[in-house]
């Protein structure tokens, strides 16, 4: 599910951007797991070409990868509570895979499209 908000902040225009962490497989039980409840907040100013990210103090860093689902152009960087900034140009109305993968291992993923 791929929850989107558009809010002004400091003056700029941003979308707010919820990922969720992926679906992880038990194999312990063969009942299914309701989705996770923990997510990474996402925030998007594509005229600035900027993208700032906020997560629980309980993760140390995440490694985040984007892809334009059209061209195949990749951003990765690292980001932490005390740099919690990527610098990304974002093209309205193409889809993007944001995958980020915690300190810890887990996997938190979204689609968007701006």
């Amino acid at each position: 599910v791929l929850m989107i908000a558009s809010i002004l902040t400091s003056g700029m225009y941003a979308q707010k951007v919820y990922i969720p962490q992926k679906d992880h497989v038990d194999t312990s039980t063969s009942r299914p797991k309701a989705p996770s409840s923990q997510f990474i907040t996402m925030y998007c100013y594509p005229s600035d070409d900027l993208i700032t990210f906020s997560f629980s103090e309980s993760i140390g860093y995440i490694d985040v990868t984007i892809i334009n689902e059209t061209t195949g152009e990749t951003y990765i960087s690292e980001v932490t509570h005390e740099n919690p900034l990527m610098n990304v140009t974002l093209t309205y109305d193409c889809p993007y895979l944001v995958n980020c993968i915690t300190d810890t291992g887990s996997i938190f993923e979204t689609e968007i499209i701006l």
